[in-house]
């Protein structure tokens, strides 16, 4: 029996062994690097339980959802296999490592890197006796990164957004009057928590298709309705609605594109909360409560809080949050003034040169938007392009164009007069072509007794990138 009871033991040790070693197996899988060369690695595929990596990873074809925020623990890379979708639910925190991310031959291969983890605030209370005030709604939590710490990417597609702001919870409702009073006032809406950062570190591209976006801000709670009064007495007061919460950076540190395309956008701010409608007055009255603000719309954030170099690639956008919003005013009980409606939020340059980082383009083609402000009873500001501090320096053989928010409509040059802190946005494409040479050679005169010989032959050669022309004049003889 002993032996039997041992054997079975040794059975399914053998059998974990072989699934531990079968679940951690390495496999060989292909890949494209940053030189577009077909290469080899040694990579463990990626699970639903995959928080943790390091060395060589890869996503099998088909969809993969990680459920938990990853953490590197050291340098790894990522090989996306054509057809494979790797969702990154709640982020990756790098903890001072760096991803690099491959895709294979045909640039199918996705990831996302989200950021879920914001929650919303709470709603106020009811007013739970006579005519007592509700409960003011708290602010929503603030939205996470999605990708902390340092990224290449040499292929394949990759999304990376940052968690939006949760909503500001609801203001409770004022409570009814019942012995000669006026109704309790409604609470006022909690603020929308601030957008998350889409990635909080540097990124290189040297090949694939790249969209970072920050995080939206939550919208604003509403606030509650005032109670109503009793006889002869008016109703409570609408609460006022929250603020909208400011959207995130989507990058917060420097931007090099070495080629591949890449697509920025700052978030959006949240919207305003609406006011509570004023309680109604009781019988003998004739005056209702007022109705509450609406809270105002939050901010845009830039796209990038730091500098942008392009040195190639197909193209390159960046565009600043728009601002959202602004909240309704509450309806007022009966004749008193509605609530006034919150003015909306300011949108968002591209990013700031004069205080972040610079903007450099080598060799290619950048756009930089600046956004609209969101609609209320004032309009918010729609931001230039970019702050500059002094003017965009000297960049080469540099073509640069005005665009509006909305790009392609009413483009025209850039002569090197237009004051550059003024510019919805700005096109700026670097041809790097060559200046032209030329060359002339000297004439040359002989002189004899019997005859005077002149010679002349020029020859002018013009070189750019692109051609090389040479021309020769006949000689002359007299």
């Amino acid at each position: 029996m002993k032996r039997k009871m041992v054997a079975i033991l040794m059975a399914a040790m053998l059998v974990v062994t072989l699934v531990s070693v079968t679940a951690f197996a390495a496999d060989s899988v292909s890949y494209v690097d940053a030189d577009e060369k077909s290469e080899t690695a040694s990579a463990t595929k990626l699970t639903g339980d995959s928080d943790t990596w390091s060395g060589w990873v890869y996503a099998d074809v088909g969809t993969l959802r990680i459920g938990k925020k990853i953490t590197l623990t050291a340098d790894a890379s990522l090989i996306l296999k054509d057809g494979a979708t790797l969702v990154a639910m709640y982020g990756v925190d790098a903890d001072g490592h760096t991803l690099t991310v491959y895709g294979q031959t045909a640039g199918t291969g996705t990831v996302f890197f989200n950021n879920d983890d914001s929650e919303g605030g709470e709603d106020g209370d009811f007013g739970d006796y006579i005519n007592s005030a509700g409960g003011n709604g708290t602010t929503g939590g603030n939205g996470g990164t999605a990708f902390a710490g340092n990224m290449i990417v040499n292929g394949g597609k990759v999304s990376v957004c940052g968690g939006a702001g949760g909503y500001g919870g609801y203001g409770g409702c004022g409570a009814d009057a019942e012995d000669y009073d006026a109704g309790g006032n409604g609470g006022n809406g909690g603020n929308g928590g601030l957008g998350g950062l889409g990635i909080d570190g540097t990124i290189i591209i040297n090949n694939g298709a790249v969209d970072v976006a920050g995080g939206f801000g939550g919208d604003g709670g509403w606030g509650g309705n005032g109670g109503a009064g009793y006889v002869e007495h008016s109703g409570g007061d609408g609460g006022t609605g929250g603020m909208g919460g400011n959207g995130g950076y989507a990058v917060n540190g420097n931007v090099t594109v070495n080629g591949g395309q890449l697509i920025v956008a700052g978030g959006y701010g949240g919207s305003g909360g609406w006011g509570g409608s004023g309680g109604w007055p009781g019988d003998g009255c004739e005056t209702g409560g007022p109705g509450g603000d609406g809270g105002k719309g939050g901010n845009g954030e830039m796209a990038i809080n730091g500098g942008i170099t392009v040195n190639g690639g197909a193209y390159v956008t960046v565009t600043g949050g728009m601002g959202g919003t602004g909240g309704e005013g509450g309806e007022n009980g009966g004749n008193t003034g509605d609530g006034w409606g919150g003015a909306g939020g300011d949108g968002s340059y591209a990013m700031s040169a004069a205080t972040a980082g610079s903007v450099t383009v080598t060799n290619g083609d950048l756009c930089l938007s600046g956004n609209v402000g969101g609609v209320g009873t004032s309009f918010g500001k729609t931001s230039y392009a970019v702050q500059f501090a002094t003017g965009l320096p000297a960049q080469g053989d540099v073509k640069m164009m005005l665009i509006t928010p909305t790009v392609g409509s009413a483009e025209k040059a850039w002569n090197g007069t237009d004051d550059l802190t003024k510019m919805y946005g700005i096109r700026i494409i670097n041809e790097t072509t060559a200046p032209a040479t030329t060359t002339t050679a000297a004439a040359t005169t002989t002189t004899t007794a019997a005859a005077t010989t002149t010679t002349t032959a020029a020859v002018t050669t013009t070189t750019t990138a692109a051609a090389t022309t040479t021309t020769t004049a006949a000689a002359t003889t007299t």
